[in-house]
């Protein structure tokens, strides 16, 4: 079922970032970061970093997000800003951005 209801239900989402060769720490680093920033944020529910265990220039973040306008205040902060200004010259490919529908079993 379609989570129709995206400006008042929690948003589900995972963003992948890929490393360029060699910077696999510098994202990572700038990622490491971020991830406090974000977390303090008011509409933040959840907000966890990973690196995939078979490729290591990849970095999954699962967010969770009160509502469409507390993702849409992240998207538009200071130190997400500065993040994707930071993180750019690391990455192998744009940020990839992936909205999910929880599937309640």
């Amino acid at each position: 079922m379609k989570n129709d209801a995206r400006t008042t239900a929690p948003l589900y989402l995972v963003a992948t970032l890929k490393a360029t060769k060699g910077n696999e720490e510098k994202l990572q680093g700038a990622l490491q970061a971020l991830v406090p920033q974000s977390r303090a944020e008011a509409g933040c529910i959840k907000y966890d970093l990973h690196v995939d265990t078979a490729q290591p220039a990849l970095f999954i973040v699962y967010e969770i997000w009160r509502d469409q306008q507390a993702l849409d205040q992240h998207a538009s902060s200071n130190h997400f800003q500065t993040f994707l200004k930071t993180a750019e010259p690391f990455l192998a490919a744009p940020l990839e951005v992936r909205m999910l529908d929880r599937v309640d079993v």
